[in-house]
């Protein structure tokens, strides 16, 4: 991957039932949603991904016993889905999709929506104030407020 990029990672992974595999496929789980993209895609074949775990301290037999259990019904998932945590995608894209990487990506806190509200409403105020300037647009506030033509 070229860009840096950071993932969401909540407390509530503290519960979840993915806390209560084995540390490999916790491994495996955390390494997938660092290599994924914004739309909780892993790039990459199944060996290319299993040479990056080994990398990050997981056998290969280790890594493809991850994969399944992965790719298996969870039964502690409260999502309402299959609980299955990844997919592995068909040609030509390949790698695998992360399932609910964009629920989790997209969830926000209060104070993230109360700043959202803010930005929205401040860019409303200011395209409204731009459409009220008219015809002194030309004119800029110099130094102690006093107007300077362009």
């Amino acid at each position: 991957m070229s860009e840096q990029r950071f993932v969401k990672l909540y407390a509530s992974i503290l519960q979840s039932s993915i806390w209560l595999e084995p540390s490999d496929t916790f491994r495996t789980w955390i390494m997938f949603l660092a290599l994924s993209d914004l739309d909780g895609h892993v790039a990459g074949s199944t060996r290319t991904l299993a040479v990056t775990a080994g990398m990050n301290g997981v056998s290969e037999e280790s890594f493809h016993a991850s994969l399944r259990a992965l790719m298996s019904p969870d039964e502690g998932s409260s999502d309402g889905g299959d609980g299955v945590r990844i997919r592995k995608c068909p040609p030509p894209d390949g790698g695998y999709e992360i399932v609910n990487y964009k629920r989790y990506f997209e969830r926000r806190s209060a104070a993230q929506k109360r700043k959202a509200a803010e930005m929205r409403d401040y860019r409303a105020k200011k395209k409204a104030s731009a459409k009220r300037i008219g015809p002194d647009a030309g004119e800029i506030p110099f130094g102690d407020g006093e107007l300077v033509g362009r």
